[in-house]
């Protein structure tokens, strides 16, 4: 590379080196936009998650008090809530919190979240 560069700077260029810059440029653009788009796709990840938990946040402070406290016993205690009380349809993010074989879980992608809210009140 330094030796193309120096025929370059010298006037001594051959059609083949300006190939070999074009070429290299041409790579090292390729490399820039992957970086590129790797920190857009990383950043438009993180502001999904962070609206995702803005929602639930907001769906957790519409609970009736009997469905907070029965959210609250189902994550710290264990307990399943009552039968017919519909949690999964409180949440706007689809897949919170789900049914499986009539038992209530949280699912993995919010469970730290809404522990934590379980947590604190």
């Amino acid at each position: 590379m330094l030796d193309i560069l120096r025929r370059l700077i010298g006037g001594e260029t051959r059609p083949v080196d300006l190939w070999i810059i074009v070429i290299e440029l041409l790579v090292l653009a390729i490399i820039l936009l992957d970086s590129i788009w790797d920190k857009a796709h990383k950043f438009s990840e993180w502001r999904n998650t962070r609206r995702e938990a803005k929602q639930i946040s907001v769906c957790l402070a519409m609970l009736t008090e009997q469905e907070s406290s029965a959210l609250r016993n189902m994550i710290l205690l264990g307990r399943q809530p009552a039968y017919g009380m519909d949690l999964q349809s409180k949440f706007g993010t689809p897949y919170v919190i789900e049914l499986t074989s009539g038992i209530w879980q949280l699912t993995a992608k919010h469970r730290a979240l809404i522990e934590k809210w379980a947590q604190r009140y």
